[in-house]
């Protein structure tokens, strides 16, 4: 019994090391900057729209979750059959914000950049009371630079 779950557990391990590797080889398509476990990944023009201190702000936050382990940490509890809940990923995020220092400048590039509404609370969360309606025309401009 004990060989058959050393044989499951061997499996579950090629497998996630196979999808890591087809990963880092064929990187799925993003459009902000990730770190991959690796090295963190710039997609092209990600950062159109950006001013020099918010593409820096968002460096910071990348390599917080590289001096952090965040993706070691997840990828060792997904080989241990525990994978990282979508909170968990959430507090990751929250940590690495709240290690950099221009939290103005990565408010306001989270709110250019965000598809989402956990990016969105983000951004407010590290703007604390900054006016929301210089927020909307920011979001705005961005968004019809992207469309053109």
């Amino acid at each position: 019994m004990l060989e058959a779950l050393m044989y499951i557990w061997g499996a579950w391990i090629v497998f996630w090391v196979a999808i890591f590797i087809s990963g880092l080889i064929f990187p799925p398509e993003y459009r902000t900057p990730h770190h991959n476990g690796l090295w963190i990944v710039f997609p092209e023009g990600w950062d159109d729209g950006l001013t020099p201190e918010e593409a820096l702000a968002v460096l910071h936050h990348e390599l917080a979750h590289v001096r952090r382990g965040d993706v070691w940490v997840n990828f060792a509890r997904l080989l241990c059959f525990w994978p990282t809940s979508r909170a968990e990923r959430h507090r990751q995020e929250l940590r690495a914000d709240d290690e950099v220092e221009d939290r103005v400048a990565l408010g306001t590039a989270l709110w250019k950049l965000s598809r989402d509404g956990f990016d969105q609370f983000r951004a407010k969360r590290l703007l604390g009371s900054q006016d929301a309606n210089n927020l909307t025309s920011g979001m705005d401009e961005h968004q019809r630079k992207e469309s053109e």
